[in-house]
């Protein structure tokens, strides 16, 4: 029984639950909001129509911006016009 009486509990939270961050600012509070969406959202997968290929969000502006993807898109506006004079 001596023992049970010495030993502190343990009060708080249980492991794996953080406590709120507290910001000083509104400001600061939406930009740390902002940040973890964009850090959530980078590793989200994105699927290129015109490459049929899949990428990593973060990744998607430097693609659209790429050589091969512009002339693949060109292809399709191509394969598409070609598909539409050849079915009239």
């Amino acid at each position: 029984m001596e023992n049970m009486e010495n030993k502190k509990k343990k009060t708080g939270r249980p492991k794996g639950i953080h406590t709120p961050i507290k910001y000083l600012t509104e400001k600061e509070r939406k930009r740390a909001i902002a940040q973890s969406k964009t850090k959530y959202m980078l590793n989200k997968e994105w699927i290129c129509d015109a490459c049929n290929h899949d990428y990593k969000l973060a990744g998607k502006t430097k693609h659209l911006k790429r050589k091969k993807h512009k002339d693949n898109v060109k292809k399709n506006i191509m394969k598409k016009i070609i598909d539409i004079t050849h079915n009239k």
